[in-house]
């Protein structure tokens, strides 16, 4: 018997946080004048990877200089953390009993959910969607504010007699604190360009994502109130750290 596992899908921007770091830089120095890394907390092969690697080409060819992705897995919890949100926040809202299992990515996580050791996940749109057509997955609904272009049947939390339940994930790059302001201001000129290309675009839709860029000054006001809205999110769900 063929059995249909069910998962949750997170949609929106971009699902990942990415550090830039630009080798050799200065203020006083043409830059770049050496690579720049794109540091990102997930595995190879992923969604979020897969979505650097687009940006990265169009942006090296802008910047004059290789733009690499580093994937370091892990983030010190960060990734697990917003698991755990969203999770307990599910759970507390469905009044269902639910055990949050992290995981470094999403590949890992569809192996499991097939395979019946799941039974419900919450994950990227992507990864899920061919296991959807293939009816291995069941696609409950979306956590975004309107329905996903991948997904276009599944409905919306808010649909499903949950308006007070949606999370649209988000991702952006960071730099250092002590990044120059020129190199702030030049880098986010470059990457506004770069999601702006048409070529760019269309690579991205068959994720799910869409694309909207800002200023640096946008994205920290932006980073502040998603940290408040968070903050509220765990206390409203009960997590306390160990």
């Amino acid at each position: 018997m063929t059995k249909s596992m069910q998962f949750l899908t997170a949609t929106g921007a971009v699902a990942f946080a990415a550090f830039v770091m630009a080798s050799g830089a200065s203020a006083q120095g043409q830059f770049p004048n050496k690579p720049v890394r794109i540091v990102l907390q997930f595995p190879a092969g992923g969604l979020a990877d897969a979505v650097c690697r687009v940006i990265a080409l169009p942006l090296s060819q802008q910047l004059g200089q290789p733009v690499l992705v580093d994937n370091r897995p892990g983030a010190d919890g960060a990734i697990a953390g917003e698991h755990v949100v969203k999770s307990a926040t599910v759970a507390q809202l469905g009044k269902v009993n639910m055990q949050h299992i992290p995981y470094k990515g999403d590949a890992p996580l569809m192996v499991d959910l097939v395979s019946g050791r799941l039974h419900l996940a919450i994950a990227s749109t992507s990864p899920g969607a061919p296991l959807a057509k293939e009816g291995k997955l069941r696609v409950l609904g979306t956590l975004g504010t309107r329905r996903s272009t991948l997904f276009p049947d599944a409905p919306t939390m808010a649909e499903s007699g949950f308006p007070q339940y949606a999370l649209i994930s988000w991702g952006a790059m960071f730099g250092p604190a002590n990044m120059p302001r020129d190199i702030v201001e030049r880098l986010a000129r470059e990457f506004n360009l770069a999601i702006s290309r048409a070529e760019v675009r269309d690579a991205l839709d068959k994720y799910g994502y869409e694309l909207q860029g800002s200023t640096p000054q946008e994205l920290t006001a932006f980073v502040r109130e998603q940290v408040d809205s968070w903050k509220r999110g765990v206390q409203n769900a009960g997590i306390t750290p160990d």
